[in-house]
């Protein structure tokens, strides 16, 4: 999962590094760079997936319909400097860690082995990705890429300082950190890239200053594991999940395996699978849209018989049948939010921008409780909702805000001052309605 992201001039932030959790609440006011922080890893997915940045910042994407930006200049921090830096880092899967020990140890005297494998607070732990943009003639450019694998016991490497930690392990190449470094990219210079666990690098290569080196990154696991499983998680498995309702009113063409799509669109096979594959879990489901829609009897997907496209056909207590385009928005909201932790399989990483929005009252907490339940990969939401926030332990939120500089700042929820006197004679509710948060 992605534990960490970073951003250093960029957009409103000024400086962030923000420690994420498998379930994040953003709250705070319109902004405070709540959507920003939530698009860094799609943003990166799609600049390595495009190979462009280019693309990823001044072009229409797949998940957004304008272009980030018109003017290149407008990313810096109140357009003031030459560069911005981002940088996400993610935990290991204990599987790809094993191998990269065994890596490690491969050649090594039987007692130096066992040595090695007996600190594993020195074995890989965490795989970062840094890349710094710079203004050149007013276009962007790449100015340093990094990929660099950290320690689990990794205090001592510089966070929030904007310097990047592939510089600091440069700097620092005789402490006690054994920060590894996989790709090393520097301003105007060549590219080098260094299989995992080992020291010497492959031949360097050049590559355009717009085209992220990391796109091209050898496709070996034997070589990249843990960076070739970052990169695939941007690329692929990170979805900015948002229901478009007028795509779930209509019928939806056939798929051969349905899949969680970022527009909700797949809903109706999603379903009809569930049903199919798994009676029990569907059933489960059906008891948590009751307990947001008491009158909900059953939901069904009806494919028609001419075109074999499939909609959502929705049966009350009262016998009456309502396919999805005599649905209102806080239904089908509800149906697209509460299926989410039956899913065999979702994207590693979900973000929802205000999930509560169209809901009433008594479903947001349905809503919520069906977010926290994902169990097969991360789920990051905002939300302005004081129902949300009185359902959410302070560990769960991030707070941002805007300094006297107008840059935003961001402050675990255990972490805020207003937080500290928190009890539970106070919800965080109210803390939320009284402006305490934002």
């Amino acid at each position: 999962m992605i534990t960490r992201i970073e951003a250093y001039r960029y957009r409103c932030f000024k400086t962030i590094s923000a420690r994420m959790l498998p379930f994040q609440v953003l709250v705070g006011p319109n902004g405070a760079g709540k959507t920003t922080l939530l698009d860094i890893p799609v943003l990166l997915g799609e600049m390595v997936a495009s190979r462009s940045i280019e693309h990823a910042f001044q072009q229409q994407t797949g998940t957004h319909p304008r272009p980030r930006t018109d003017y290149a200049r407008d990313l810096i921090f109140n357009q003031k400097g030459e560069t911005f830096e981002l940088a996400v880092e993610a935990e290991i899967p204990q599987q790809i860690v094993s191998s990269l020990v065994e890596k490690a140890v491969l050649g090594k005297q039987p007692r130096a082995a066992e040595q090695y494998r007996s600190k594993p607070e020195r074995w890989p732990a965490t795989v970062r990705y840094e890349i710094r943009f710079e203004l050149f003639n007013e276009a962007l450019q790449i100015g340093e890429e990094n990929v660099v694998l950290l320690p689990k016991n990794d205090s001592k490497v510089p966070r929030g300082t904007g310097i990047s930690v592939a510089e600091w392990a440069r700097e620092h190449s005789s402490t006690a950190v054994p920060v590894i470094v996989v790709m090393e990219r520097r301003r105007g210079g060549p590219v080098a890239f260094i299989p995992e666990m080992e020291k010497k690098s492959l031949p360097t290569f050049e590559f355009q200053p717009t085209e992220p080196a990391f796109a091209n990154l050898f496709s070996d696991a034997s070589m990249f594991g843990a960076s070739l499983w970052l990169r695939d998680l941007l690329m692929n498995d990170a979805c900015p999940y948002q229901p478009v309702l007028e795509n779930l009113r209509r019928a939806q063409p056939p798929v051969r395996k349905p899949v969680l799509e970022k527009d909700a669109s797949s809903l109706p096979w999603l379903i009809q699978n569930l049903k199919t594959s798994n009676p029990k879990a569907f059933e489960r489901w059906i008891r948590m849209v009751q307990l947001a829609i008491p009158q909900i009897r059953d939901v069904e997907t009806v494919v028609r018989e001419d075109d074999k496209h499939g909609y959502l056909r929705v049966a009350y207590t009262n016998d009456r049948k309502v396919p999805a385009s005599g649905l209102s928005d806080g239904t089908l909201s509800v149906l697209a939010t509460t299926i989410l932790p039956y899913l065999p399989v979702t994207p590693r990483l979900i973000m929802h921008e205000e999930p509560e929005h169209g809901i009433h009252p008594k479903g947001i907490e349905v809503i919520l409780e069906s977010l926290k339940a994902v169990k097969t990969g991360q789920v990051w939401i905002s939300s302005h909702s004081p129902v949300v926030l009185a359902h959410c332990e302070p560990k769960e939120l991030f707070c941002l805000s805007l300094d006297e500089e107008g840059a935003a700042i961001a402050i675990p929820g255990d972490q805020h001052p207003a937080l500290q006197k928190w009890r539970s004679s106070l919800d965080l509710g109210t803390l939320f309605a009284a402006g305490v948060l934002g």
